[in-house]
């Protein structure tokens, strides 16, 4: 398998662990608004940091991994 191949492998696997996060961001946002259960806002604090944290390592890894 040649580089660029492997390369965007790593992007389309980011980009799709990217979406299942947002997708279970709006989730976690449609049941906190649906039931207002107030700990339901500190779950979906939680998700944002997980996903802005996730997106910054991944990044990170696939820089490196690049640059070998």
């Amino acid at each position: 398998m040649d580089k660029n191949n492997e390369s965007k492998r790593l992007y389309y696997r980011q980009s799709g662990a990217a979406f299942m996060l947002a997708g279970l961001l709006l989730l976690i946002e449609a049941v906190h608004i649906a039931t207002g259960w107030i700990w339901m806002l500190a779950a979906f604090i939680l998700a944002v940091i997980v996903t802005i944290v996730y997106a910054v390592v991944s990044s990170v890894r696939i820089e490196r991994r690049q640059r070998e």
